[in-house]
């Protein structure tokens, strides 16, 4: 059998053409126009409520940015040092302006956090006496940086966690929770489950809690063999029983 014999020059060639290859192939599937999603930070518990403890428990964020062009995407590797290629994105109209389209939707992001912060004082009110109603809201911050309703399901359940001394609080086990609370506990979707899933497992998360429809979506980047464990919730009372038969 004959084996094919190339230079070391004609190697070298073969390798910078894959590597124009590959690059233009990424360039050329860069989004543009559209607002990028990337990969964020763990938010620990007294970023958005007043704790006095440890607690091991945190939401997660997903970095957001406007592109008008793929350079655009490009000129942010280089800023952040970085080169992003698990990302999502939301196409935006390129007849309309960018800015304006953007603002939109953060004001959208708004007014779903605003809901589900009411929905939180309903419920919590609604389960409990007036007296404890309040202590338990006492630690509820209101001033703190845009995380959207995404943080909402981990604000109530640390809350309620300090209150009611639950274990898995400050557990062993370090839980990230992302979900909307919305009316009478109903835990409602999120965006970038993906993403927050990523940012998971790479800060060595053990347990990772979503809105029960989008558990799929967790594993999009992340192996169903990892060690993150995703459990899926419908309610915020099937969270907390999860929690109290399934951490210590």
């Amino acid at each position: 059998m004959k084996y094919l014999k190339f230079t070391f020059k004609e190697i070298l060639v073969i390798v910078l053409i894959a590597l124009v290859a590959t690059a233009g192939y990424v360039y050329f599937n860069l989004p543009s126009n559209s607002v990028v999603y990337l990969p964020g930070d763990l938010i620990e518990a007294d970023e958005l409520v007043d704790v006095s403890e440890d607690v091991n428990m945190y939401g997660v964020s997903a970095y957001s940015i406007l592109i008008e062009d793929r350079m655009d995407f490009v000129k942010y590797w280089l800023y952040d040092k970085k080169i992003h290629l698990k990302y999502i994105y939301v196409k935006l109209n390129k007849e309309e302006n960018l800015v304006e389209q953007r603002k939109d939707g953060l004001i959208e992001s708004l007014t779903a956090e605003e809901d589900a912060r009411l929905a939180i004082i309903d419920y919590v009110f609604d389960h409990y006496s007036e007296e404890d109603a309040v202590e338990v809201l006492g630690d509820f911050s209101w001033e703190h940086d845009y995380y959207g309703d995404s943080a909402t399901l981990f604000m109530i359940t640390t809350l309620i966690g300090i209150f009611e001394k639950k274990p898995w609080v400050n557990s062993d086990k370090k839980i990230v929770i992302t979900g909307g609370f919305g009316e009478e506990g109903n835990v409602m979707t999120v965006g970038g489950v993906n993403l927050k899933a990523l940012t998971a497992k790479e800060n060595d998360a053990d347990i990772f809690i979503v809105p029960k429809e989008q558990v799929d979506e967790a594993f999009h980047w992340v192996s169903k063999r990892s060690d993150l464990q995703v459990v899926g919730v419908e309610t915020f009372d099937e969270l907390i029983t999860w929690l109290d038969e399934n951490v210590e």
